[in-house]
């Protein structure tokens, strides 16, 4: 089905690991709760989009979730506004 999948492409950010999924049940399809945990790589602006789709499909993400950043030289962050496409 569908899951959450990592689109991002910055250069301050990038994923430590892969996006986890913990369903409330184990029923095939169950609602849960999707994590993903980015790690900073460099100072400068980025954008943590993330799609929720099939990834086997070539087909449009049903749902888009997007963060923008901004990393400082010391390794720290600050978000702009999270938006989500439905």
């Amino acid at each position: 089905g569908f899951i959450w999948n990592n689109a991002t492409k910055s250069d301050a950010v990038k994923l430590d690991g892969k996006v986890m999924h913990r369903a409330s049940n184990q029923l095939l399809g169950a609602p849960g709760i999707s994590t993903a945990t980015f790690e900073v790589v460099a100072g400068g602006k980025g954008t943590i989009v993330l799609e929720y789709k099939r990834p086997w499909e070539k087909n449009p993400p049903a749902s888009t979730f997007k963060v923008n950043l901004v990393v400082d030289g010391k390794g720290g962050a600050s978000t702009g506004t999270g938006s989500s496409i439905w």
